[in-house]
């Protein structure tokens, strides 16, 4: 932690007594310490902290009417516990070559294109049948920078919705073909797919359990059809609800390779306890046998 304080004017103050307040997320202080700062010198502080997770730093002086208060917030995480396809740590990122870089140095492995990069999305790749817009540079920029990608081919175009009462929302057929397009070309670059990201909630699926079987059972053959070493992950489960993957029938639970949840109900960075692991044995009872791991692939998981 670096601190200074400079002089905004020609006063003849050379230090300013300060209170300097560090705060576990939402409101554990950690750290508090009352220091002397020359004017113009920075001080670099070490503090040890007991935890990981995410900080406030209050810097305030001790007479107000010297210097307005100031805050920051920052974090500290693990290193990394595996690198490469095996690291256990990921994010979504805007793909730009800073970010990259910087959750690298962070310790990130993965970056999963869904809310803030449509990169691999159905809708952005294939705008019109048989039109298909690559992002070749940026994927490979990506791995470059020391990522690994776990794609979405969801979010269907406009063209590829369908309106027939009774029927899937989504042309399953034309799913598929991209599946098995969006695969091949990105193989080597991309080899890690997440059929539809939570198919649970009507924003992004609306046609219920059984209908989004249909579509894991088009796009899991076709994801591997254009990439034999592809692994497919889903059904992108909400942890709390093992009764929605229930209705899926067996046919479309078996298209997977490793099991995906969404988690935000566990412990909030810097000292929350609550667990999850007491939700997962019902929705492990659904698995067919070949799956042997889960990931959580979005949630506020700080373990």
């Amino acid at each position: 932690l670096r601190l200074l304080a400079a002089a905004a004017d020609n006063s003849e103050l050379r230090v300013l007594p300060v209170e300097v307040t560090i705060t576990a997320y939402p409101d554990t202080v950690v750290w508090r310490q009352a220091l002397s700062l020359r004017i113009g010198e920075e001080t670099t502080l070490t503090p040890d902290l007991g935890r990981r997770g995410l900080f406030r730093v209050d810097l305030r002086a001790v007479d107000p009417t010297l210097a307005a208060p100031q805050q920051m917030v920052f974090a500290s995480v693990p290193p990394p516990r595996e690198t490469g396809t095996r690291g256990m740590f990921g994010t979504h990122i805007a793909i730009r070559p800073l970010l990259v870089s910087y959750i690298r140095r962070l310790g990130f492995t993965w970056t999963r294109l869904h809310d803030c990069s449509l990169l691999t999305k159905w809708s952005a790749t294939e705008p019109r049948p048989g039109e298909y817009l690559w992002h070749d540079e940026v994927a490979q920029g990506v791995v470059r920078g020391g990522l690994h990608i776990l794609g979405l081919p969801d979010h269907e175009p406009e063209w590829a919705r369908v309106t027939t009462e009774g029927a899937s929302p989504v042309d399953a057929e034309a799913y598929a073909r991209y599946c098995e397009q969006v695969a091949r070309h990105y193989a080597g670059t991309i080899d890690h797919w997440e059929l539809w990201n939570e198919p649970y909630m009507g924003g992004f699926y609306s046609g219920g359990a059984a209908s989004f079987g249909e579509l894991m059972q088009a796009g899991y053959p076709a994801l591997k059809r254009g990439n034999p070493r592809a692994t497919v992950l889903g059904w992108c489960a909400d942890i709390s609800n093992p009764a929605w993957g229930a209705a899926l029938s067996d046919a479309a639970r078996a298209c997977i390779d490793v099991f995906s949840f969404h988690n935000y109900i566990n412990s909030v960075p810097g000292g929350g306890t609550l667990p999850f692991a007491g939700e997962l044995p019902d929705h492990r009872k659904q698995w067919p046998p070949q799956v042997t791991e889960c990931w959580n692939t979005e949630g506020t998981n700080a373990d």
